[in-house]
């Protein structure tokens, strides 16, 4: 009857056992950190003090849940913006907990690309923004942020030239390669950079056609990129694809319901489907919500309605947890919003109200660590 409960589990006498200790580290889990002991590792972060626990030990695509369900694959951010007229750019960065409706809360701020494209490594829990505005004129900036730990950007690297004006980001989540598309002076170019890795943007091949106020989007993981609409002198109702592991110019998709520019995006990811909501056709701005099966080319269907008519709104989403959500943006009106809206990816409907963002703005990037 002696003996410890762990080498005794039947006994009814002894002393436990000792349990394994938990991991320290400065920063957090991802899906490829590997824990020898399994599901129930525990994993403390000794810069936030967030405690994670491994729920799901497969190799290379672990699933750790933090203390209070938020860190890994569920922070959104939306980076910088427009709070009024020309010139009027906010270096602001904003977070949301996707799962738990509220408002946003400050994260930190950019340093001068404070209209740009966002994109992550999903689940790895990089955001990096490119190009974009900083109040006087188009800058090549990219910068960088951990997801889960509030602070400002820092330097990554640059695009191969200054572009801003509705640059479009995508990426293929952990795999690791991020994709900033289009932009100002009707650019065609494909930029791609390694996310987890600061360097310069590569060459990667052009879209279909040049043009600005495009908005991208992807299947994480199954390496789809999508990119839609834009102007060009012309209002576009393009769609085009590219594979986001293969180098190489975009292929015609399909089209949207209508032409126009200034829409946003999300996804839920490997759950392959892509969602548009907002556009400015004309400069009376539209309030249609509209998908496409990111695997299977061809135009895209309805899906319901914003709360009012939009355009230059920025869109995220956690991923295959199945939630799309669009901040701020600027009605018809030409006002600034602060309002955050969220769908059901999975499930065709109108959207439904999650709270606000700090300060009224348009334009701004987004990023999350929502899982691929």
């Amino acid at each position: 009857m002696s003996g410890t409960t762990k080498q005794n589990p039947n006994r009814q006498s002894g002393t436990v056992g000792p349990v394994a200790s938990a991991t320290k580290d400065s920063g957090n889990p991802t899906k490829t950190t590997n824990p020898s002991s399994g599901v129930g590792a525990e994993w403390i972060n000794t810069t936030t003090g967030q405690i994670f626990i491994c729920i799901n030990a497969t190799t290379d695509a672990n699933e750790w849940i933090g203390q209070t369900n938020t860190n890994i694959g569920s922070f959104g951010l939306f980076g910088g913006g427009q709070s009024g007229g020309a010139g009027t750019q906010v270096n602001t960065i904003d977070y949301i907990t996707i799962p738990t409706t509220g408002n946003a809360t400050d994260f930190g701020d950019l340093t001068n690309n404070q209209t740009p494209a966002g994109t992550s490594n999903g689940i790895n829990d990089r955001a990096v923004w490119g190009g974009g505005h900083d109040g006087s004129g188009y800058v090549d900036t990219i910068q960088y942020n951990t997801i889960s730990i509030p602070g400002n950007g820092t330097d990554f690297g640059n695009l191969q030239q200054a572009r801003g004006g509705g640059i479009a980001g995508c990426s293929n989540g952990s795999n690791e390669r991020g994709i900033f598309a289009g932009g100002h002076n009707n650019d065609d170019e494909i930029d791609y950079i390694t996310i987890s890795t600061p360097g310069n943007g590569t060459d990667f091949g052009d879209l279909t056609q040049g043009r600005y106020g495009v908005c991208g989007a992807d299947n994480g993981t199954n390496e789809r990129g999508v990119f839609a609409g834009g102007w060009n002198g012309n209002k576009l109702d393009t769609i085009d694809y590219i594979t986001i592991n293969s180098a190489g110019n975009a292929i015609d998709f399909g089209n949207l319901l209508a032409s126009g520019f200034a829409a946003a995006s999300c996804s839920n990811n490997t759950n392959d489907r892509a969602v548009f909501a907002g556009l400015n056709p004309d400069g009376t701005y539209l309030n249609t919500i509209q998908y496409i099966t990111i695997t299977s080319t061809g135009n895209a269907t309805d899906f319901g309605d914003l709360s009012g008519g939009r355009a230059y709104l920025t869109g995220l989403s956690n991923g295959t947890g199945e939630r799309g959500c669009w901040g701020g943006g600027t009605d018809t009106s030409a006002a600034k919003l602060n309002t955050i809206e969220y769908i059901t990816i999975s499930t065709p409907g109108n959207t439904t109200d999650f709270g606000d963002l700090t300060q009224a703005r348009a334009s701004a990037g987004g990023a999350s660590n929502g899982a691929s």
